[in-house]
């Protein structure tokens, strides 16, 4: 399983190549095989992960290197259905970049698991996770789409219109893939967060309310809704929207990976 996992890597990294000669081509890959290499990746990655799912007779989320390949799945599931619907394959040079460094250290932190704690094989506990992994994979989308928006439009600005601007799509487009992805995650953070909340109160009680990881995952919450209120309620748009998502997405790395390093606690997000 290990090396077909490499092999899903290097599917990817021919993606990438590909996908990175179309842009710096200007070609059309719609009319190349880029897509193809890249749903083969996506497809063979979704094929690797439910085979595991088959055989630990759980969703692969016990295990830092498990939790990755699962979140890189959701997240490129995510993005190669928002690339199909608009018919737009441009961002696909930096996004794919992002899956296959996270796909790596996924492969290099393997470990043998010991004992998987009971909870790990209940179905609405899985729901819980898949539903964060989800929120956190349109999260991500926002990020990389919002450094896109504003890589661009600095270029504008300065009046260098290089090959970001012969290339890149028009800044509503990136605005429009951000508010969609923002929008998205929040729904399933919400159900993940209302889930895990129930969870918790049922074996912490008021415990829940102390722990740091806890209160950082909302907080993070907050930001993306700060994101919504501000572009439904008081039109917010641009560079203000892209900067909160940023920030969103820096402090989700934050409860995500170092905070789950850093801080004791009954609760551990891996």
């Amino acid at each position: 399983m290990h090396i077909v996992f490499w092999i899903i890597i290097l599917l990817y990294c021919a993606a990438w190549g590909l996908y990175f000669r179309d842009f710096y081509q200007r070609r059309n890959p719609a009319s190349m095989p880029s897509q193809l290499v890249f749903s083969a990746a996506l497809f063979g990655h979704i094929l690797h992960l439910g085979a595991a799912t088959v055989q630990l007779g759980r969703i692969p989320i016990a295990s830092l290197s498990e939790t990755i390949s699962t979140f890189v799945a959701m997240t490129a599931a995510i993005y190669w259905v928002q690339e199909r619907r608009l018919r737009n394959y441009s961002m696909s040079a930096f996004i794919l970049p992002v899956f296959i460094a996270m796909l790596i250290v996924s492969a290099l932190t393997v470990r043998p698991t010991g004992p998987i704690p009971a909870i790990l094989h209940d179905v609405k506990f899985e729901i819980h996770v898949l539903s964060m992994l989800i929120s956190y994979g349109a999260f991500t989308v926002s990020f990389i789409v919002s450094m896109l928006f504003l890589l661009l439009s600095r270029e504008i600005q300065q009046r260098r219109l290089g090959l970001f601007y012969r290339r890149l799509p028009s800044l509503p487009f990136f605005e429009q893939i951000s508010n969609a992805s923002v929008t998205l995650g929040l729904a399933f953070a919400t159900l993940g967060l209302g889930m895990g909340t129930y969870f918790a109160l049922q074996v912490w009680r008021f415990s829940f309310f102390s722990d740091p990881k806890i209160i950082i995952a909302f907080v993070n919450y907050l930001i993306y809704l700060l994101h919504l209120g501000g572009r439904e309620l008081a039109g917010w748009h641009g560079r203000r929207t892209a900067i909160i998502s940023v920030v969103g997405f820096c402090w989700l790395l934050f409860s995500f990976v170092v905070a789950s390093m850093l801080f004791g606690g009954e609760h551990n997000f891996l």
